[in-house]
């Protein structure tokens, strides 16, 4: 195994990559790879692997190659006189040449132009070598992939002849893993309860992402968003790591949404996702006489109370389309509301159930609520609008006191 210092120069993540050289047993006056005196990976020299080499026959070194590496190695090769004296040979046939190849199925782009070394007569230097270099791209999948070095003697017909130096074919196999890059987690944060008048128009929809642990913002990414399941659009993430996509949500019925934001991640970062609510709702008058807000209203022996209220959009235009209903809650000390009686029945023709009708001439909704059912006591006027609540978290309620003369 390399060290990590040169491992991280490399950017070369570790795995278990195993490089197996291996040649035939060698023959007397026979060419053999000796070792292998440099490598280089991606453009950067490791210098410590000599060491993790095994022997002559099957050098194998654990190897943190991974796919798409640019690999460089320098082969030394000697000439092996098996157990007898060496053989003098002539210049005529001291001389191998080297190429080079790859199976289709793992083509590694390997850079070695035909190489030509001549070995000296042993009679007159003790040892000889010849060093070259072989280059190569590693496949971008993990697999297995293989190098095959071919030898040649320049005279074939005379291989046999004891005055001719032979070389052996040399395959080098190599297993390639998938990088194993450890990804920094991500948060991503959409804000909560982003709430807009109905008919607001354009508007920001915004989350923001950051490192886990380090809570380091995370810019120049994208966010994707969705609401109630439908895609929306994408954003960049700025240099405080909010991702603010302008949308216009007029569109949008009153109510609740799920607004739900999504970053995919990338070779550095894990992916994450969150979602909140988003809400539409109307801007509410409030109650209207003869209801007053400070809760003191008093009804007597009268037939009807009238409920009315107006609904605005976020222009504080009218809306006319809404249908707000009408129910009718026991009241308890301190405004507690209490079970809820009924429905709101009314005593107008005009009505129908519990919904109010739309006024368009004062622009007002209305509901004349039967009082005759309600024995004395306080009780609370609830209009629901069908619209978020994220704007005021309290029912639009009106408490009310029924005061008849002579009944309890």
């Amino acid at each position: 195994m390399f060290n990590a210092s040169i491992l991280k120069r490399a950017n070369i993540i570790a795995g278990s990559v195993a490089l197996l050289l291996a040649t035939s047993a060698y023959a007397k006056d026979t060419v053999y790879l000796d070792e292998i005196t440099g490598l280089t990976i991606n453009d950067i020299t490791v210098d410590d692997f000599k060491s993790r080499l095994a022997d002559k026959e099957k050098l194998t070194f654990a190897t943190p190659f991974v796919v798409n590496s640019k690999v460089k190695l320098t082969l030394k090769w000697k000439v092996d006189t098996g157990n007898g004296a060496p053989t003098l040979y002539d210049n005529k046939h001291n001389v191998i040449t080297f190429s080079a190849m790859s199976p289709a199925n793992n083509a590694l782009n390997i850079q070695l132009s035909t190489t030509t070394c001549t070995f000296a007569d042993p009679d007159t230097v003790a040892e000889s070598s010849c060093e070259f270099d072989i280059s190569f791209n590693l496949p971008n999948e993990a697999n297995q992939a293989q190098i095959h070095i071919k030898t040649s003697s320049p005279d074939s017909n005379e291989v046999n002849k004891n005055n001719v130096l032979q070389a052996e074919d040399t395959h080098i196999n190599f297993t390639v893993e998938e990088e194993n890059i450890v990804k920094l987690g991500t948060t991503l944060k959409v804000k909560d309860s982003q709430c807009f008048a109905y008919q607001a128009g354009e508007v920001n929809l915004t989350s923001n992402l950051f490192e886990t642990s380090s809570k380091k913002v995370i810019s120049d990414a994208t966010v994707n968003y969705m609401i109630d399941g439908e895609p929306v659009d994408s954003a960049m993430t700025d240099g405080s790591g909010e991702a603010n996509l302008p949308y216009n949500v007029n569109n949008l019925k009153v109510g609740d949404h799920n607004l739900f934001a999504a970053y995919k991640g990338n070779s550095h970062y894990t992916s994450s996702d969150d979602s909140a609510m988003m809400g539409i709702y109307y801007n509410f008058s409030g109650f209207l006489p003869p209801i007053n807000p400070e809760g003191n209203s008093i009804f007597g022996n009268g037939r009807v109370i009238p409920v009315k209220i107006k609904l605005f959009d976020a222009n504080q235009n009218p809306v006319s389309d809404a249908q707000p209903t009408v129910w009718i809650y026991k009241a308890y000390e301190g405004n507690e509301l209490g079970e809820v009686i009924e429905a709101a029945s009314s005593v107008s023709s005009a009505d129908s159930g519990n919904i109010m009708r739309y006024d368009p001439v004062e622009q007002q909704y209305i509901y004349n609520a039967d009082l005759s059912a309600l024995t004395n006591g306080t009780y609370a006027i609830v209009v629901e609008t069908g619209d978020s609540d994220c704007f005021q978290d309290k029912p639009k309620v009106a408490f009310i006191t029924v005061e008849k003369k002579g009944k309890k």
